[in-house]
């Protein structure tokens, strides 16, 4: 029994990833057969409120609101949140607005830190617009990303909320570049599959998403004690009936961490997040629809196929050490690369322009994967120690590591 439970494991150690990949490979080839390419052009633009909060980002809120304010959009309202900065990103904020106008600008200067998901909800208490778009204050907007979310909201009435395209923008380091990658050829591809798949996905992008008022409204705004409030939100929408799309032309030209100890933070936060979630949603496992059962399926293989990784590699390091030889399988780590270059491939499709890819950022594809699999089984771990022994806390933030 115990050896048929081993090699069935050393089965799906091997074979998980290179089955996803195709799943998901296929998924996104699909989704950018069916994925309209025309634009829409709305007669009557229905209004929407762009809410930037912010906690110390003077070295990046000036950029962010002069992208916003050359959005192709007609109808918008934009509304800084300054979550009691202790930079000088209050005046900052105030000097835009002395120079474009109150009008155009709205400030609101929290009294207390609270954390993003605060900041959000109190900026939706005021406003009346139909949509509310959420920018992160170091995320630089392409002018049409709006207008493409909104055209994906309108198209489809069933949607609670609709997220876009995050592209690496700060590419200096080999962090940098991996991440542009991982970006392109991992989170991209995933997104559109399933989007093709379920018409849902795991997850709206926080850095840049569009929700429908209404749906926000109806779910009680964001959840101040989640660690990553726009996974909570994204479930908690498919809880009250909504849908969550992606809309990947929405491009948002966002700042990754250039450390190994900043971005290891980002992505322990991010699996501390979604593991969060995945507690909570499997409580209401036999009541989700087929596709929500789908997707916390995959998380649970995810978080197993990480515990595979890790013991597999303390046991290669044991066998390297105890015989002086360094043996890999060669055929296995060739499917691996294959996908991972085939990916990358497909996540290019239709975006080559756009992304900008140059030589550097290739130069470090042969240790893209293994970045991949590695930083993220190792948050995925530490996600799990960190809820087991201690409570994750709320959604407060602290300054990131940008690459600035």
């Amino acid at each position: 029994m115990i050896i048929h439970l081993a090699n069935g494991l050393n089965l799906f150690f091997i074979y998980y990833p290179i089955v996803m990949s195709f799943i998901w490979l296929v998924g996104a080839l699909f989704f950018k057969l069916t994925h309209a390419p025309a634009k829409l052009v709305l007669v009557k633009p229905p209004s929407v409120a762009v809410i930037v909060p912010a906690y110390n980002e003077s070295a990046t809120i000036i950029e962010v609101v002069t992208a916003l304010l050359k959005l192709n959009y007609a109808n918008y309202q934009l509304i800084l949140v300054n979550d009691q900065s202790t930079d000088d990103t209050l005046a900052k904020m105030q000097q835009l607005q002395l120079l474009h106008g109150e009008n155009r600008i709205q400030i609101i200067d929290l009294p207390q830190n609270g954390g993003k998901a605060r900041a959000l909800n109190a900026a939706l208490s005021m406003i009346t617009t139909d949509y509310v778009y959420v920018v992160d204050a170091d995320a630089s907007t392409h002018p049409d990303a709006l207008m493409w979310l909104v055209q994906r909201m309108e198209t489809t009435p069933a949607l609670g909320a609709a997220t876009g395209r995050p592209i690496i923008r700060n590419r200096t380091s080999i962090l940098g570049r991996v991440q542009t990658l991982e970006y392109l050829g991992i989170i991209g591809n995933i997104k559109e599959a399933q989007s093709f798949y379920f018409q849902q996905i795991m997850s709206i992008s926080g850095v840049s998403a569009l929700y429908r008022t209404q749906a926000l409204q109806a779910i009680g705004g964001f959840d101040v004690q989640a660690m990553t409030e726009d996974i909570d939100a994204t479930w908690r929408l498919y809880a009250a009936g909504w849908l969550v799309g992606y809309e990947p032309r929405a491009y948002t030209y966002i700042l990754g961490p250039e450390t190994m100890r900043g971005l290891f933070r980002q992505r322990s936060r991010w699996a501390v997040g979604g593991l969060e979630v995945l507690l909570k949603q499997l409580r209401t496992f036999t009541r989700q629809r087929w596709q929500g059962k789908a997707m916390l399926l995959d998380m649970l293989a995810g978080h197993l196929w990480m515990w595979l990784f890790v013991i597999s590699i303390v046991q290669y390091v044991e066998t390297c050490v105890l015989t002086q030889q360094l043996h890999l399988d060669g055929i296995v780590v060739s499917i691996y690369m294959v996908c991972g270059l085939l990916q990358f491939y497909v996540g290019m499709l239709q975006f080559r322009s756009s992304v900008q890819i140059t030589l550097a950022d290739l130069s470090v594809i042969p240790v893209y994967m293994f970045y991949y699999w590695l930083l993220n089984a190792m948050a995925a771990l530490a996600a799990e120690f960190t809820l087991l022994f201690h409570k994750s806390g709320n959604g407060k933030w602290a300054s990131p590591d940008r690459g600035l």
